[in-house]
């Protein structure tokens, strides 16, 4: 540890390190980097904490968020109430206080070992507003502390002989007297739900408060059954409907954390296309048109089908103008991902800390998608998020145990046939009060997105909104924005 102090020290971090943004052309300046451990020692049962399958899908990610402030608290220095209030946090979750490891002995898994949460200060020389955190938002790598940390470039992350930082802190002082702070976790220590949970509990104890849900670091919970049951939950689609059945298109990896090799090349190869080929755009839905897009598509269903919801709505009406801005042939197969968090599901305590995500799959061809009423699609991708059910889950922790040593279709996208959502509108961005109030807002700040991956945040605007991040290449971007913005469907009868 005192080896990695050493090390997260080693480069200058005077006013004379200025680190380029290469999206503004603002100079920033980091002033301090430390270790904050938590305020009492982890005990020593508690070091090892082995990854569930669940958890293995995700080991090359760091999942970036960052949130604006207006204003610094009156009175209070900003870093030191953020780092003596984390420390207290760290006590409860622990794991994000110690080190990631892909291999030795004991396999991949956390090591509790309170290293210590990388926290970076630094200042920027301009004001808050010029983040831009509206439909101009783009990504500022500088504003994470990633690089800072030693960690390069998302999503190229570098070998570490101690393990990678299971959190990456950085705030950020800005000459108008606001701040970002930017939150980067270590995915296979936490999903996105369990990530929130634990920056809300963080604010929490900032403001004073008792935590509201206490985490549960029981990862034996998630595990294989005994004997295994041995059902594919990742089916394979065809290119093309008179295709053999392989996955001719699909990109196949080895289990990552058992295979780093190949991991790593993969997930160097894809980082190199995302960095030369994809853009984000940030596109604010309002609840108006949502609602006027979810009667419009209820209209083309009969009375006898399922209700659908809004979020299937909107789903399918990514879906649907990526899609058509792809100018794909008709007679190709196109899949829609969308990443279901499981807990209820899967029978585990709702402050479960680790990872119970999992992709459901709607499929079609592309000339169904986009001449079929818009509730086909809408109907497809809500019956395979019902899908998402206690013996799916399970099925994928027996798949991975049995097939370890085996290649599998990597649950990436990527192919300008895949599309997919996470919807994270309802976890709580903006609950994160740090005893200076709510965020003004908050991102996903990454560029790592996959082609045609869609985040969908609360918007800072009004609770009936959708704050979507939408990845593609320019010139699909370029056709699907006003295809995005065109909420007028056909609604011609479908029954069941």
């Amino acid at each position: 540890m005192e080896h990695e102090a050493d090390e997260l020290q080693s480069a200058p971090h005077d006013g004379r390190l200025v680190l380029e943004d290469r999206l503004r052309g603002k100079s920033l300046t980091v002033l301090s980097k430390s270790l904050v451990k938590p305020a009492s020692e982890t005990p020593s049962e508690k070091r090892w904490l082995a990854f569930s399958n669940l958890d293995l899908e995700w080991m090359p990610f760091y999942t970036p968020v960052l949130c604006a402030y207006r204003e610094k608290p009156a009175g209070k220095d900003v870093g030191d109430h953020l780092r003596e209030s984390l420390r207290k946090a760290l006590e409860l979750f622990y794991p994000l206080a110690g080190r990631v490891v892909t291999g030795g002995e004991q396999g991949p898994g956390i090591d509790c070992n309170d290293a210590g949460a990388v926290f970076v200060e630094a200042s920027i020389d301009a004001d808050v507003d010029e983040v831009q955190f509206n439909e101009d938002f783009q990504p500022s790598f500088i504003l994470t502390g990633m690089e800072a940390a030693g960690m390069g470039g998302y999503p190229k992350l570098p070998d570490k002989s101690s393990g990678r930082p299971g959190l990456i802190v950085q705030l950020t002082h800005f000459r108008c007297g606001g701040i970002t702070v930017a939150f980067n976790w270590a995915h296979p220590v936490a999903d996105g739900y369990s990530g929130l949970h634990f920056l809300k509990s963080w604010a929490e104890i900032a403001r004073g408060k008792e935590v509201s849900l206490l985490p549960v670091h029981e990862r034996h919970l998630v595990k294989p059954r005994n004997p295994n049951v041995l059902s594919n939950p990742f089916p394979g689609v065809p290119e093309r409907p008179d295709g053999n059945g392989d996955l001719t298109h699909d990109l196949h990896i080895k289990d990552t954390g058992r295979n780093s090799g190949e991991e790593k090349k993969f997930i160097e190869g894809k980082a190199e296309e995302k960095e030369t080929s994809l853009i984000v755009q940030v596109i604010e839905i309002s609840g108006r048109d949502v609602g006027n897009l979810k009667r419009e598509v209820e209209n083309g269903v009969s009375v006898a089908m399922p209700r659908l919801s809004r979020v299937s709505c909107v789903s399918a009406h990514l879906w649907r103008a990526l899609v058509k801005a792809r100018n794909l042939p008709g007679a190709d197969f196109t899949r829609f991902w969308m990443l279901v968090e499981g807990r209820k599901k899967f029978s585990v305590p709702m402050g479960y800390f680790g990872n119970v995500l999992g992709s459901r799959i709607a499929t079609t061809t592309v000339s169904d998608l986009l001449n079929k009423p818009l509730a086909f699609s809408a109907h497809l991708i809500q019956a395979a998020v019902q899908q998402a059910t206690k013996d799916w889950y399970q099925d994928i922790v027996d798949w991975m145990e049995a097939k370890q040593d085996m290649e599998r279709p990597g649950q990436v996208f990527g192919s300008e046939h895949e599309c997919g959502a996470s919807w994270q509108n309802r976890f709580p961005y903006y609950e994160l009060d740090f005893a200076f109030g709510a965020p003004l807002c908050a991102m996903r700040n990454a560029n790592g997105g996959w082609n045609g991956f869609v985040i969908v945040l609360p918007s800072n605007q009004n609770s009936e909104n959708y704050t979507a991040m939408v990845h593609a290449t320019p010139e699909v971007m370029e056709r699907f924005i006003p295809l995005l913005h065109n909420f007028n469907h056909s609604s011609q009868l479908i029954s069941s």
